[in-house]
């Protein structure tokens, strides 16, 4: 999802995180069985989810661009999912794993 090609001890370390978020959603199957081993959505979804969640930690802020916008057209962060009390927009909210979920798994 970088624009370089050029890696570093970082980048290592958030693409051995997609690799072990890969191992999950195939030993949880949530899918159900919908996702044949050479399909590419749950690769897709661990670096969708991996891209986020370097984006929180680095504070790039591009899902702080969209969750705002959300709420200025639409009146709450996340289309289809109204966060709780305990969301809080700086932060990794389960609500936003959630969306980025539904959003990977229904682009199939």
């Amino acid at each position: 999802m970088h624009p370089y090609t050029k890696t570093d001890a970082t980048d290592n370390y958030y693409c051995k995180l997609v690799n072990r978020i890969i191992e999950v959603l195939y030993d949880y199957d949530i899918m159900e069985g919908e996702i044949e081993p050479e399909d590419e959505v749950y690769e897709d979804t661990a670096i969708f989810l991996v891209g986020w969640f370097e984006d929180i930690i680095s504070q790039t802020c591009v899902w702080q661009v969209f969750t705002s916008q959300c709420e200025k057209r639409y009146g709450s962060r996340l289309p289809f999912y109204e966060p709780g009390e305990d969301y809080y927009p700086d932060e990794i909210n389960v609500e936003d794993v959630r969306f980025i979920l539904w959003h990977c798994f229904q682009r199939d």
